[in-house]
């Protein structure tokens, strides 16, 4: 009964994804006339720059990777394989799928134990809220954003607790609480060796300084005179819907609705935001495409290093 009842919750999660994909082509079909002109001025220096923060974001998240699994596997090209793998199925795989995919492909590549994969990515997802949060801070105190002052005290609020959450869950693993919940057993080695060493939190910040520019140049790309800082503030109304687990193919969905709340907020009428949130995720699926090119392409030339 039990094995029924997921096949059936994976069954529901396949066609909501699918709506979604659907839902999302739809939209775009019926924007067409407005989008289309928008993508013909595409900036191709501002694409060809999004593509490289793209490349670059990956790169540091390689030295994260490789910092968190004890220096395993080299930063190029081993690491930088895996986390374009690994990018490009999340991007690309329905209701958040791909992202659990990282234990298995360093199980695959690197003979790494599912508990280290484990670790790896829960601590890879809480230095991404910490990291953030450090950006989302700094672009609230020190860069021009055009939000009332709510907002931007509520966004201010927001990034201290995520530069709080590595260690409140650091903490709670450690817990007696934790212990009571057996079903959390796999992440127990979440707590184990402290935290994460400092070469894996400055390669964290600096993959949130590379989706900051990312963001901010498909936003120049397709015409949208975003300040830097709001880039930031659209990554942050973004990241939320990352993570939840009602997510279409290549993001479909998330994407759009995540744009547009942020761009809404920012005072661009709805159908401004949706013209917008569909132009940036065509640019945003380049980037995509362009990774897993450069990591393809990486893995034929360089091959990879040797299992640890």
């Amino acid at each position: 009964m039990g094995i029924n009842k997921i096949a059936s919750s994976f069954n529901v999660k396949k066609i909501l994804a699918l709506l979604l994909g659907l839902i999302v082509i739809g939209v775009a079909v019926n924007e067409w006339p407005r989008i289309w002109p928008i993508l013909k001025r595409v900036d191709p220096w501002w694409l060809a720059a999004g593509i490289g923060f793209y490349l670059a974001n990956y790169l540091f998240r390689a030295v994260r990777l490789n910092a968190l699994i004890n220096s395993r596997m080299g930063v190029w090209p081993g690491g930088f394989n895996v986390v374009s793998i690994h990018g490009v199925l999340t991007y690309l795989m329905p209701m958040r799928t791909g992202d659990l995919s990282l234990p298995a492909i360093l199980k695959a590549t690197y003979g790494c134990g599912w508990d280290e994969g484990i670790h790896a990515l829960v601590w890879a997802r809480m230095l991404d809220f910490f990291s953030l949060g450090l950006w989302l801070l700094f672009s609230v105190v020190f860069l021009p954003m055009g939000l009332d002052t709510a907002l931007l005290a509520t966004l201010a609020i927001t990034a201290l607790i995520f530069i709080s959450l590595p260690f409140l869950l650091w903490k709670f693993v450690g817990s007696d609480l934790f212990r009571k919940f057996k079903f959390l057993e796999k992440f127990s080695s979440v707590n184990k060796g402290g935290l994460p060493p400092a070469s894996a939190l400055l390669s964290s910040v600096a993959v949130w300084a590379m989706v900051g520019m990312g963001f901010y140049a498909a936003a120049r790309a397709a015409g949208l005179n975003l300040e830097l800082g709001e880039a930031w503030f659209v990554v942050t109304v973004q990241l939320p819907l990352q993570l939840m687990p009602i997510q279409g193919i290549a993001n479909s969905g998330n994407h759009e609705a995540g744009w547009m709340a942020a761009l809404s907020l920012l005072g661009y009428s709805a159908g401004s935001a949706l013209d917008f949130a569909l132009v940036t995720h065509a640019l945003l699926t380049v980037y995509v495409l362009a990774l897993g090119a450069t990591g393809w392409l990486a893995s034929r030339i360089f091959g990879r290093s040797k299992k640890g």
